[in-house]
């Protein structure tokens, strides 16, 4: 599904996206990668799903054929007795969205006091698939490469 972003000029789709996204071409970098959450199925529309800890784990469930993908996994914290908690829309308090996710990467660098890592942002966005409510960054995490 995603092999169309093949090209050096832009990031290699992050392995644990690669079955649930379709790459937005025009927000491709080498140092950045946006995709639309989209089911096997075809489905867009899902419930998000996250951890009580601060959105330290954040999967997505289809809202057709119920197949769950991990975004977001900060502390290795899912497993299968993990509690996660629906998102809910802010304004109509329905719990379906359409989810992007953004993965920009900054490589590691050689300072004066030695090598600096690189670190990886991940941001989810949600649009509420009930009534239209935008949420941007309501996910943003850092970790090191």
């Amino acid at each position: 599904m995603n092999d169309i972003l093949v090209d050096a000029q832009v990031m290699a789709v992050p392995q644990h996206l690669k079955s649930c996204t379709q790459p937005i071409g025009c927000e491709c970098s080498p140092t950045h990668y946006a995709g639309s959450l989209r089911c096997t199925c075809g489905c867009e529309r899902f419930e998000v799903l996250h951890s009580t800890a601060a959105k330290q784990a954040v999967a997505a469930k289809c809202s057709d054929c119920g197949e769950s993908y991990v975004l977001v996994d900060a502390q290795s914290v899912l497993n299968p007795r993990s509690k996660l908690k629906a998102h809910a829309c802010k304004r109509c308090n329905g719990v379906h969205h359409h989810p992007e996710v953004t993965v920009e990467e900054s490589e590691s660098v050689l300072t004066s006091s030695g090598w600096t890592r690189g670190v990886r942002q991940t941001t989810i966005d949600l649009v509420c698939t009930d009534c239209g409510c935008a949420t941007d960054e309501w996910v943003k995490t850092e970790s090191n490469i």
